[in-house]
């Protein structure tokens, strides 16, 4: 008994130092364009969620979401059955991503073309201009209806 505790900490301890090791030799590697690199890829993701933030898709985003922790948690967990169909799910679902969220895609894209980098600043502040344009048209339907009703 002792003998297994014994190997299980010297195997914890290996773990460990192999461990240390590796984020010695990930910062002794790291250079400017890894710097740069994890920049812009924060300022893309950054701005990506800004713009689907406020629109319909933001619900669909979380479900995402929670489909990946899931799948996470399959794989930590060795759950075959559920990893096998959530990685079918995610291999049919980057063309299928890509299919719904077309025209908030392209109005990133066009955002991004037109205009300087301030203009993407006001990504999110345009988005909720835009709600606010559709829950006027939303309640002057709504009061159109309630007002044909009462004649």
């Amino acid at each position: 008994m002792n003998s297994l505790l014994l190997a299980s900490a010297n195997d914890l301890a290996q773990d460990f130092s192999s461990f240390f090791a590796f984020l010695r030799d990930a910062f002794v590697s790291f250079k400017v364009n890894d710097a740069i690199d994890i920049l812009l890829l924060t300022l893309v993701f950054s701005f990506a969620l800004k713009f689907l933030k406020n629109r319909k898709a933001g619900a669909l985003i979380i479900g995402i979401g929670i489909c990946l922790v899931v799948f996470i948690a399959a794989s930590v967990f060795e759950l075959s059955g559920v990893r096998f169909i959530l990685s079918g799910i995610f291999q049919i679902g980057v063309l299928a991503f890509v299919i719904i969220f077309q025209p908030e895609i392209r109005d990133l894209l066009e955002k991004m073309g037109s205009g300087s980098i301030r203009g993407l600043r006001s990504i999110g502040e345009q988005n909720k201009q835009k709600q606010l344009h559709y829950k006027s048209i939303d309640n002057i339907c709504k009061a159109v209806r309630i007002l044909s009703v009462e004649k």
